[in-house]
């Protein structure tokens, strides 16, 4: 009787297990750790290609709008002799644009690439070739300037800007940004 009473007394095993638990506990909380670390990387690096796309598209803008201030007057109330600048119909959500005779055509393809100025009848401006052959910031200019009084001296237009970037390679995405430009001639 005396052995099983010691033997029950006997807790020399239960510091072992107590640390084999808080050890355990340690072990999935540094493991969740981590994992949240490497989320708050990936969402850091995203921020990043994002800010570096974006600054890409805001340089297309840019651009535009100095393309816009150098062109003469004569130049811009032409608007046939100018292959970026379109006064139609343009949908920035779906990023076509409507012809003289009333169709749609895109400017990107079905999987959302973005379609070389040449084909889009050279309604695209191209800034520049970014990295790879997949990337360039592009712009388009729409004029959306209303009713025009033929006997003021001048009248102000308004245009409206959009810049694009798009990407396949390591910074990957797509960014459009618009802006509004107005020009008294």
């Amino acid at each position: 009787m005396t052995s099983i009473t010691h033997a029950v007394r006997n807790e020399d095993g239960t510091v072992m297990v107590i640390a084999l638990l808080i050890m355990a506990i340690l072990t999935i909380l540094g493991l969740s750790a981590i994992d949240t670390s490497n989320v708050e990387i990936q969402i850091t690096s995203n921020e990043r290609i994002y800010k570096r796309n974006f600054y890409k598209a805001e340089a297309a803008v840019i651009a535009a709008a100095q393309q816009l201030e150098e062109s003469t007057p004569s130049q811009l109330a032409n608007v046939s002799n100018i292959d970026w600048l379109i006064n139609t119909d343009f949908d920035a959500d779906n990023m076509q644009y409507q012809t003289p005779a009333g169709t749609w055509v895109s400017l990107q393809d079905v999987s959302g690439d973005w379609i070389d100025p040449p084909a889009v009848n050279g309604i695209v401006g191209q800034v520049a070739s970014g990295d790879s052959d997949y990337a360039a910031s592009r712009f388009v200019v729409l004029e959306t300037t209303g009713f025009i009084d033929l006997t003021a001296p001048s009248n102000m237009h308004s245009y409206e800007i959009y810049g694009f970037y798009d990407s396949q390679g390591a910074d990957r995405g797509q960014v459009v940004v618009e802006i509004g430009y107005k020009r008294r001639f």
